[in-house]
């Protein structure tokens, strides 16, 4: 006999039990060559007894011998015999008399004389050969007693034989031992599911639920499926409390949750009606996530519901009208019963999930439901802040092979598959990734969900805006796009304020040296401060000026560590989280992005955010001071990506170039700037990037302009129905004999004067510490502080080093206007009302 399993793994329990068996057949009985089983019976030296026969030396665990999957409230048996001694008391008569053995009722067989016996199945098709299975096969068909199958080839073979041949099967896990046939109509599908049918009758029977329901909700639906399911419905002392619903997010969940985690008693929300009928695991206290951790997620995704709510002072606005289909809700209460069988047989959900279903696509979706460690309601909600109490615990990371986006200490491909649950509209960061349109294929651009850079805006002008913002991702390849889109979407998730950060309330004055000043941060002119009104009036986030700073103000301070002094430093809370509380009174700080980034590791999101300032900076001090700078040839950087990058551009229309942007810090700074040449407008693009290494800043700049250019067709395709905006403006009107600037004058040496050489080693720890020397060299100071949240894991930092610039408009004195003219870039410093006038608007 062969037993030729498929290689498709088959995700059952029954899986487990299954083991590639090679045999020959050899006078007409079944030879075992070689088995991966660790469970294969050993002979024993022992004399049998004249009743029983000898057991296996392997001790298999309550309610499974050797392999075979055992009905609950079976006694586990010493011997492999059918002996009168050996059967339970309690079955010794009728049906169960003895174990049936059959293959599984979900399992097609097909026997072809002389050629083979095909067992199929949708997980995996299998062929048996031998004389032995050819003849056992219709009788495991039906399911029969070893003694009767003993009994019925006698004539054929001997019944050791037989047993061995059994034995074999049951191993293989292509057949199934069990007390009796199960009479239930649907024992194929648990037998399916590797479950004893008649361990379901009994699951059921010693099980109650109590049907409940909120928000207008009805339990008719629910009650009808689970009835004809033979759930035992019960308002007494319930093993599951299952709670119909019309929103998840109702306030008048919250109770059950609470009492949930008081008694420690399981339940389960359904919502049966709407565009999609939602369905969660069953919330076990102490073992999977609670209502609150669904709850979290959830609501980022209803920043407008959150608004408006707000604005009506209510404390829930819902998410859609009723709708309802009977038999749309009555499937979706059918799916609801269905998952509590499930959890009454013991099959595991593993990993939670939410269930969705939409009627109308005929489509179900799972998504993960992962417990938040730092849960007020089922965690500790002091890790976040007990966390930035420490330093950042920095260690020797080497560089992944192939990291194409710069140093990484994991591929993006782990990226994804570690992190790429947290893509959800229900309990994800981001709603979804979608690929960008762009004007070709090798051009990867993602946009991911909502931009949490803006957090839960009050207004609602911030809440429709918030609709249409988004967190976006690119890079040289369709796989970096994608993971570059998550990992910006989860720093800016990690970014929101969600109230359990550290922070203290007290002034600047009272912290002395230890308060990070804030116009070290924030550089807003004296002449930005008294036009503040003016200035905010201009509707865009990056051109708001907050109100002066007072040292003796007391305000909310969050510490950071700093690298630099190996010590921690207070600074202003608002200036590092997202959607801050507005305290009454003056507002001084805003949050930003600059210097956040993910990471692989803390060590790579830490050299990430190091590469974000020193890009911006050196972008600042080109723009504001309009300064013509240098082209790289970037056919020196010997990337087969740019040349086709080059050539694609060239292919509609467009003339591109590479301007270098490096500082006084040495670190690399790469401009692409991009014109349209068959138009009535130019369309001008641009992108930036920085890194050790120039070839790295270089494809950096070029596939942040795609992304640029993904944001141009969009507006081109439908330019009436387009909002405007800086970047529309700038498309409209912008060109190069207006912008000078844009413009290459001479060629830079870049890639002559590093050849390529960069100063760190494959170890991303020795980058940091070479971004920290840079640093300090030019007297100035690197701060971290670590963002990452414990339910996401990935690393998430804000790097800070006061006196680097931000590239949107504050003109305070400072590296703006001393380092151009120390470089040489310009022959004195640029007054503030002579900086360019259009805000830089990425």
């Amino acid at each position: 006999m062969i037993v030729a399993m498929s290689e498709r793994a088959v995700p059952r329990r029954t899986a487990q039990l299954a083991y590639a068996v090679s045999a020959h057949r050899q006078g007409g009985e079944l030879w075992r060559r070689k088995t991966t089983s660790s469970r294969s019976p050993r002979r024993r030296s022992r004399s049998r007894s004249s009743t029983c026969a000898p057991a296996s030396d392997t001790a298999a665990p309550p309610g499974n011998q050797r392999g075979r999957i055992v009905a609950k409230g079976m006694r586990p048996r010493s011997c492999d015999c059918e002996a009168a001694c050996c059967i339970a008391p309690e079955r010794k008569s009728g049906v169960m008399a003895g174990r049936i053995v059959r293959f599984p009722r979900h399992v097609g067989v097909e026997v072809i004389p002389g050629a083979g016996v095909y067992l199929l199945s949708q997980g995996r098709n299998t062929v048996l050969r031998g004389k032995l299975v050819e003849q056992l096969a219709p009788l495991l068909l039906k399911g029969a007693t070893r003694v009767a199958l003993r009994h019925a080839l006698a004539a054929s073979f001997p019944g050791s034989v037989v047993d061995r041949g059994l034995d074999r099967l049951l191993t293989a896990g292509l057949v199934v031992e069990r007390w009796g046939d199960s009479e239930r109509d649907d024992a194929g599908f648990w037998e399916l599911a590797g479950v004893a049918p008649d361990s379901v009758s009994e699951a059921i029977e010693n099980r109650s639920v109590r049907a409940v329901a909120v928000g207008g909700a009805s339990t008719d639906a629910f009650t009808e499926a689970a009835t004809a399911q033979g759930l035992r419905l019960g308002d007494g002392d319930p093993g599951l409390t299952v709670v119909l619903t019309s929103d998840f997010l109702h306030p008048d969940i919250l109770a059950f949750n609470q009492d949930a985690l008081k008694t420690r008693s399981s339940w389960l929300v359904a919502k049966l009606t709407g565009e999609s009928a939602w369905i969660s695991p069953v919330l076990e206290p102490r073992h999977t996530a609670c209502w609150s951790c669904l709850v979290q997620r959830a609501r980022g995704h209803r920043q407008l519901q959150a608004t408006l709510a707000r604005m009506t002072h209510r404390d829930y606005v819902p998410v859609m009208g009723d709708v309802r289909l009977t038999t749309a809700t009555g499937l979706a209460a059918r799916l609801a019963v269905l998952r509590v069988t499930q959890w009454m047989a013991g099959l595991p959900d593993d990993p939670p999930t939410i269930v969705s279903f939409d009627p109308l696509a005929l489509e179900s979706r799972k998504h993960r439901l992962t417990r938040r460690p730092q849960c007020p309601d089922c965690g500790d909600p002091t890790l976040v802040a007990t966390a930035a109490h420490l330093p950042p615990a920095l260690r020797s990371v080497p560089a992944a092979p192939g990291a194409d986006g710069g140093y990484r200490s994991r591929s993006r491909y782990h990226m994804l598959d570690t992190y790429g649950h947290l893509v959800s509209p229900i309990t994800g960061v981001v709603s979804e990734l979608t690929r960008m349109k762009t004007s070709s294929e090798l051009l990867h651009v993602y946009s991911a969900g909502h931009n949490f850079a803006i957090g839960r805006p009050r207004e609602l002008s911030r809440a429709q805006r918030a609709l249409r913002t988004e967190s976006a991702g690119k890079g040289m390849s369709d796989l970096q796009a994608r993971a570059s889109a998550l990992g910006e979407a989860i720093e800016r998730y990690s970014g929101v304020w969600q109230g359990d950060e550290a922070h203290i309330v007290t002034s600047a004055r009272a912290l002395g040296a230890d308060a990070v000043p804030l116009d070290t941060l924030q550089h807003f002119s004296e002449d930005q401060f008294r036009n503040r009104e003016e200035w905010r009036g201009r509707g865009t986030p990056f051109t708001w000026v907050p109100d002066p700073f007072d040292e003796a103000q007391d305000m909310a301070w969050t510490p950071v560590w700093s690298l630099s002094e190996e010590a921690h430093k207070y600074v202003p809370t608002a200036y590092l989280y997202y959607d801050f509380p507005t305290p009454t009174g003056p507002v001084v700080a805003l949050a930003d992005s600059n210097g956040n980034a993910a990471g692989s590791s803390l060590e790579d999101a830490i050299l990430q955010g190091f590469f974000e300032l020193v890009e911006r900076d050196s972008v600042a001090m080109w723009w504001y001071n309009r300064t013509a700078r240098p082209a790289i040839d970037v056919n020196l950087a010997d990337i087969a990506y740019i040349e086709r990058w080059q050539e694609h551009y060239a292919s509609i229309g467009r003339e591109t170039w590479v301007l270098d942007l490096t500082s006084d810090l040495g670190i690399p700074v790469a401009a692409a700037v991009s014109r349209r040449t068959d138009g009535p407008t130019e369309d001008i693009l641009f992108g930036f990037g920085a890194h050790f290494d120039p070839a790295v800043a270089v494809t950096r700049a070029l596939t942040e302009m795609n992304q640029f250019l993904a944001g141009l067709l969009e507006f081109r395709s439908a330019p009436d129905r387009a909002e405007g905006g800086p970047d529309t403006e700038w498309w409209r009107t912008a060109t190069l004999e207006s912008q000078p600037y844009l413009a290459p004058r001479g060629t830079s040496g870049l890639f002559t004067r590093q050849a390529r050489q960069t100063p760190v080693g494959p170890d991303l720890l020795s980058g940091v510490r070479e971004a920290q020397r840079i640093v300090e060299e030019n007297d100035m100071e690197m701060l971290v502080l670590d963002q990452t949240r414990p339910d996401i894991c990935l690393p998430v930092v804000k790097v800070i080093v006061p006196g680097l610039r931000s590239f949107w408009p504050q003109y305070a004195p400072g590296r703006l206007y001393d380092v151009p003219v120390a470089l040489g870039w310009t022959e004195s410093r640029v007054p503030e009302t002579e900086l360019n006038p259009i805000a830089m608007f990425l």
